[in-house]
């Protein structure tokens, strides 16, 4: 059911057919045996239309995954365009989050766009966030690079390398190949192919007879060596993270049976070796919210915010500065939570307690109309709960 997925093996099988030339022939042979010019034009207009109807039956499969992706498109070139050089390798979802509450701030997003917004981890479009990350220079380098890759793999007629590449490309226009690393693996093996094999003959003929026997005797036994040495030493400072992972699965349980102090001590000395995991930080940073830790909580949850756009790190720390009666923040908190996804009501229940607790009657009766009003994506019973509470404040 991968729409992205059928749409790159058919579009690389074609470019495989085509290119060998077997594709043409065919469809010559065909139009040569039809030769009435009419039913030539009809027989045109049926396949676009064939076509049409593809991507219109495509679209409708999964039509709400398919209007999530383009605002998902949208908001992200909003994004380009207030970072043109980048902001930085794995923080995609903190500079998505940011674009997408302007975006909905800025009242321009409709109620099905307000429906359809989540928080993502990846920009479903690999150019688009590598852009993002890395900026518009590294985008243009990166296209140079495929650029020359074609380049090399035409003049050499490796069409099956060809169709396959297309493929892989045009799976990351609407998906995140390159951030699953079997597919990386075969990217780079698809570029390493795109050497021409003229060049490839002379760099073997100049290694067999311009080269004296003693370098070859060297060489083959320092490159060897020299990887293994930094091979080992990567392995050796990597040795540490491997065992911080062993450790979070097994005190993981901790957290889940609501053991927040053991799991506060067992996830401190973890922190600086799982630092850049959300699941981690986000059960850290809860962890230390439970605990009434709310300064150290939102130390954690800030490190989060910068590699994730999850509203509920938004509303932990809302919390937390509750907790800690700076109110102003505690609203900021909850309201950019509210605007990254729009069409959650738990960001406004939290509103409403603290104008509650705050003396603000007026807008906590605000709050309560909207979680009494708002449509969730998910009907929960947590969302009865919440209006069961809003409906007291209206009385």
């Amino acid at each position: 059911m991968s729409r992205a997925a059928w749409l790159a093996a058919i579009v690389g099988s074609i470019v495989v057919i085509t290119g060998q030339g077997s594709g043409f022939k065919v469809l010559e042979k065909i139009f040569y045996k039809i030769k009435t010019k009419g039913f030539k034009f009809f027989a045109g207009i049926l396949v676009i239309c064939l076509l049409i109807a593809i991507f219109a039956g495509m679209y409708y499969l999964k039509k709400d995954s398919a209007d999530g992706r383009l605002l998902m498109w949208k908001v992200s070139i909003s994004a380009i365009a207030k970072h043109p050089l980048g902001v930085g390798m794995g923080h995609f979802p903190n500079a998505y989050g940011e674009a997408q509450a302007a975006y909905f701030a800025s009242g321009k997003a409709s109620l099905a766009e307000e429906y359809l917004a989540g928080n993502p981890e990846y920009g479903f479009n690999e150019f688009l966030q590598i852009a993002i990350e890395s900026g518009i220079a590294a985008l243009l380098f990166f296209f140079g690079m495929l650029v020359c890759a074609f380049k090399g793999l035409i003049n050499s007629k490796n069409w099956g390398v060809i169709g396959a590449l297309v493929a892989l490309l045009v799976f990351a226009c609407f998906s995140y190949p390159f951030s699953i690393l079997p597919f990386l693996i075969v990217f780079v093996f698809l570029l390493a192919m795109s050497l021409p094999e003229k060049e490839n003959t002379q760099i073997r003929q100049i290694c067999a007879n311009k080269k004296p026997v003693l370098y070859h005797s060297i060489s083959s036994i320092c490159i060897p060596t020299i990887c293994m040495l930094v091979n080992t030493f990567s392995l050796w400072k990597q040795y540490p993270v491997y065992e911080a992972y062993k450790q979070r699965k097994y005190n993981q349980s901790y957290y889940r049976m609501g053991m927040y102090k053991e799991a506060i001590t067992n996830y401190e000395s973890l922190y600086p070796y799982l630092n850049d995991q959300i699941t981690f930080l986000f059960e850290y940073g809860r962890s230390l919210s439970q605990a009434e830790q709310p300064e150290k909580s939102n130390e954690v949850l800030k490190r989060a915010m910068q590699i994730s756009c999850d509203p509920m790190l938004y509303n932990i720390m809302g919390k937390n500065y509750q907790a800690m009666k700076e109110y102003a923040l505690a609203e900021e908190s909850f309201q950019k939570s509210s605007l990254i996804v729009p069409n959650r009501v738990y960001p406004y229940y939290l509103l409403m307690k603290l104008y509650l607790e705050t003396g603000e009657d007026t807008k906590a009766k605000a709050a309560s109309q909207i979680v009494l009003t708002k449509e969730p994506k998910v009907q929960s019973t947590a969302v009865n709960e919440m209006r069961e509470e809003a409906k007291k404040v209206e009385k």
